[in-house]
């Protein structure tokens, strides 16, 4: 996609997109299974016998080409076989974070050729889930959707400082990037696009929510750029979910909406709100009609990105085996991550840590911070 590229060469700073470690060898075709044409002598019960022998020998042919390349994937200690893989979703079921896990599980499944099961364990503002994972036994059954920068600036969180930090994982592979957008009331009289929006914001406090306040929340921290960079005066309400902010939203609770540009896709067409801005580097192709804020003047784009990491400690051919399998799944669950308003991009290595520590010096610009500034050494 051409925003994807546009996101890489923002992110890499000019580093070629890499396709995620090695790709699984092919499935070696077979050979159809061929039925000689019945004798014109032949009775119906002898030609019935003879198809049906004719589709069980395809049948077993293209199970074993699935299983070859299943197979592709096992390593020396024999994973993945050894038991259902796990994937430990920080969050609860039905939310897009849930939802685009079970796209690519899906697709990791037929990767693998093994169960792959979806827990899901919310809480924490996701770390109850990452602490699971990081107590998890390091066999490669057990890895966690990652989420940057959310782990590395848990060391700098004033609010809740925790001695957990990307070191405690091994980053497997990104799959989305999730850009944000604000968005005001259809029916709002106070302002009407982001400009009067501003200026309102100067002279008047606005609400908006979030799902926690502070460096480690990404709606907050747009929030509070806007209130550093301009001058607003914006408020954050926490709130326990997007579907409450928006909820809350709806019914004028709040002023305005600091969220992601999938939360607001569902329901734009119904003239509810108005998107004025998505934090996109270039418009964004999910919403093609709304202008991102760098093309109206200010230097701002923001965005979370999720992917996998395994906990520390896994073996490497595994890390490596899975890395390469996930990364397939991702590109094959992309058209469908599309449609929920989130952008695939793969990166592992060198690039994925380069991205999370750009969104690292990023938001801890946002506070006046730098990446020296650890609360938690």
């Amino acid at each position: 996609m051409k925003k994807v590229l546009a996101v890489a060469m923002s992110i890499m700073l000019g580093a070629s997109l890499a396709a995620c470690g090695g790709s699984a060898a092919p499935a070696t075709t077979a050979a159809p299974a061929t039925t000689a044409a019945p004798a014109t002598t032949a009775a119906p019960a002898e030609t019935k016998a003879e198809e049906t022998k004719a589709a069980e020998e395809t049948k077993a042919a293209e199970t074993k080409a699935e299983a070859a390349a299943a197979g592709s994937y096992e390593t020396a200690s024999g994973w993945p076989k050894k038991k259902n893989v796990t994937l430990i979703v920080p969050a609860g079921a039905g939310g897009t974070m849930d939802l685009v896990a079970r796209l690519v599980t899906a697709e990791l499944e037929k990767e693998l050729g093994v169960p792959v099961v979806v827990e899901n364990v919310p809480g924490g503002g996701m770390w109850i889930g990452l602490k699971q994972a990081i107590n998890s036994d390091p066999d490669g059954y057990t890895f966690v959707i990652y989420n940057c920068p959310l782990v590395a600036i848990a060391n700098y969180n004033d609010a809740n400082p925790l001695e957990e930090n990307p070191t405690y994982f091994t980053k497997l592979c990104n799959d989305v990037v999730d850009y944000g957008a604000l968005a005001i009331r259809a029916d709002d009289e106070r302002y009407t696009d982001l400009e009067s929006f501003i200026a309102y914001a100067k002279e008047n406090p606005l609400v908006c929510t979030a799902g926690a306040r502070g460096i480690a929340n990404g709606d907050a921290s747009r929030a509070e750029w806007f209130n550093m960079n301009l001058g607003t005066q914006i408020e954050v309400m926490t709130v326990d979910s997007s579907a409450d902010g928006i909820a809350r939203f709806y019914a004028g609770d709040t002023d305005c909406f600091f969220g992601s540009i999938g939360d607001l896709l569902g329901d734009k067409e119904a003239g509810i709100y108005k998107v004025i801005a998505t934090f996109s580097e270039g418009r964004s192709e999910l919403m093609p009609d709304v202008p991102c804020m760098q093309e109206m003047g200010y230097d701002f784009a923001d965005y979370v990105a999720r992917g996998f990491a395994f906990p520390a400690g896994v073996d490497q051919e595994i890390v490596d085996n899975m890395t390469a399998a996930l990364s397939k799944a991702c590109e094959a669950a992309a058209p469908k991550v599309l449609e929920m308003g989130m952008e695939t991009y793969v990166v592992t290595g060198e690039e994925y840590e380069a991205m999370e520590q750009k969104l690292l010096t990023e938001r801890l610009a946002i506070y006046g911070k730098t990446v020296e500034d650890k609360v938690v050494q």
